[in-house]
C-alpha cells in the first residue's frame, strides 16, 4: 500500500506541511498522500505575493554583506532600493498576476496590484531592510535551507528555510529572524508561540550540533 499511494512514513516536516497536518489530517492526506489535483493550488495570496518580493530584497541586502561595500545596480542607495522594490512589484508582480507561477488572487481593495498602500508598503519595506543592512552587523546566512534530523532516538526530519541568522550583538547567541510583510505589529507573544520559528529553531539548533 505505501508502494500504491507513494506514501513517505517518516517525511521532511516543514513548517507549512505540519499545519496541515495539525489543523487537518484528513486535508493532510488529500494533498500528501493521495496529491488530489483540489488540493495541490496554484494560486496564492496578496501577502504571500508581497513576501515573495521582500526576500528578493533581503537577498540583494546579503549581497552586501557577503561582498563588502558593495550593493547591486538600482540598491546603492535607500532610494534606489526603495524605487526598485516598486519598479519590481509593478512589472513582475501586478503587471503580470503571477508570483513563482502561482496566480495572485487580488482582493477587492488591492487594485490588482496597484493600489497605493500596497506600493507604499513595498516601498517602505525596502526602505528598511535599506537601513537594517548599513546598520547592522552581517549576516551570518540568508536564505539558509537546512534539511536536518533532530534527535537521537527517534529522529524528526526537519526542513526549514531560515530568512536571516545572526550573532547576538554582545556574541552570546544566535538570532533567526523572520520577514513578515503583514502591516499588523507582531507581539511578543505571537514570537513565543510561533509555530514556525519553533521548528526553525530546532533546525539550526541540530545543524550547530553536527558541526
Amino acid at each position: 500500500i505505501d508502494e500504491i499511494l507513494d506514501v513517505d512514513e517518516n517525511p521532511y516536516w516543514s513548517p507549512s506541511r505540519a499545519k496541515v497536518m495539525m489543523d487537518c489530517p484528513a486535508r493532510y492526506w488529500a494533498k500528501y498522500i493521495f496529491k488530489h489535483p483540489d488540493y495541490l493550488d496554484d494560486t496564492t495570496t496578496t501577502e504571500a505575493a508581497m513576501g515573495v518580493l521582500s526576500h528578493r530584497i533581503y537577498e540583494k541586502m546579503w549581497v552586501w554583506d557577503t561582498k563588502k561595500k558593495l550593493l547591486v545596480p538600482g540598491y546603492s542607495s535607500k532610494e534606489a532600493c526603495m524605487n526598485s522594490a516598486k519598479r519590481d512589484w509593478t512589472f513582475s508582480f501586478a503587471g503580470t498576476g503571477l508570483s513563482k507561477g502561482s496566480k495572485i488572487i487580488w482582493k477587492p481593495y488591492d487594485g490588482n496590484g496597484y493600489a497605493t498602500w500596497l506600493t507604499d508598503q513595498i516601498k517602505n519595506t525596502a526602505g528598511m531592510a535599506y537601513e537594517r543592512a548599513m546598520s547592522e552587523r552581517p549576516r551570518e546566512a540568508a536564505e539558509l535551507e537546512l534539511w536536518v534530523d533532530y534527535g537521537k532516538v527517534r529522529k524528526l526530519r526537519l526542513h526549514c528555510i531560515i530568512d536571516e541568522l545572526r550573532r547576538k550583538e554582545d556574541g552570546t547567541g544566535i538570532v533567526i529572524r523572520d520577514h513578515k510583510t503583514g502591516r499588523g505589529i507582531i507581539k511578543e507573544e505571537f514570537v513565543k508561540k510561533n509555530f514556525q520559528l519553533t521548528l526553525n529553531a530546532m533546525a539550526v539548533y541540530e545543524e550547530l550540533q553536527e558541526d
